[in-house]
């Protein structure tokens, strides 16, 4: 609670001041249901409320559902922020994409359940769609102001999901990244529990870390693993400005379909 109290950071850096109960709310949210397997650490839910409390969006893109967990927190931080959870369109605020219809550990358990367990005066706030940020690009061009990018995390995915989504996000929208360090947090996993695991996934890190624009990132603990980054506010980000990032080694194929789309859109 001292690392994470009123005077955060990462608030006073977006232009608002921090909710002084900001911390509390969010413990409200991080109650870790038994069934999920795998959810943001706590420092990492706090920085993606206070980025969503800070700058108030009317819709939220996000890529990435699985259970539903971030967008518990993002939903807690729009109402804690008076953000209607309805938007212009008459769509919920927040409009989560994931590629699966059900949990990927636990096919029993649909996309997003837990929003309905940790939140459930909120829930009508958001909806789930099956889809990629392919899909999600098809959403009106400037009809959303922040997105979540907790996708796949293969080298090049979250270069490419931002490039999609770029278009409809309004000119100098912030894009918050999860796991952009997991190969720190690997070795900070296996300092402290003995076992060492393979997280080399290193899409959003290799992004982050070539950003050309502005960026932010709250190092609080070990763990931390969340950081975002900002649109230029005077054009859309086109593949020549991460050449950087998408220069580094790729960890997957991507499909043909998905590579003509962002260069059909520069």
């Amino acid at each position: 609670e001292r690392e994470l109290g009123p005077e955060r950071r990462t608030v006073r850096r977006l232009g608002q001041p921090a909710r002084a109960d900001g911390y509390q709310r969010v413990a409200e949210v991080y109650r870790p249901l038994a069934w999920i397997d795998g959810y943001l650490s706590l420092t990492d839910a706090q920085f993606l409320y206070d980025v969503v409390a800070a700058v108030r969006p009317t819709r939220v893109i996000e890529v990435g559902s699985a259970s539903g967990y971030s967008a518990a927190v993002i939903l807690r931080a729009l109402a804690d922020a008076q953000v209607p959870l309805t938007a212009a369109d008459g769509r919920p605020a927040v409009l989560s994409f994931d590629i699966a219809t059900q949990c990927y550990w636990d096919a029993s358990r649909p996309i997003g359940g837990a929003v309905t367990e940790l939140v459930p005066d909120l829930a009508h706030g958001v909806q789930f769609i099956q889809g990629t940020s392919l899909d999600a690009a098809e959403l009106p061009p400037s009809s959303a102001s922040l997105a979540f990018v907790d996708a796949n995390h293969e080298h090049p995915w979250a270069s490419l999901d931002v490039l999609l989504l770029a278009r409809v996000l309004r000119p100098g929208s912030w894009i918050v990244l999860h796991d952009v360090r997991l190969g720190a947090c690997a070795e900070y996993y296996r300092d402290l529990t003995g076992t060492a695991v393979a997280w080399d996934q290193r899409g959003a890190q290799y992004l982050y870390d070539h950003w050309p624009f502005e960026r932010l990132i709250e190092r609080i603990s070990p763990s931390t693993n969340i950081a975002a980054i900002r649109l230029p506010v005077d054009r859309v980000v086109g593949i020549a400005d991460i050449h950087d990032a998408l220069a580094q080694p790729w960890q997957c194929e991507v499909p043909e379909p998905v590579l003509d789309a962002v260069r059909a859109r520069g």
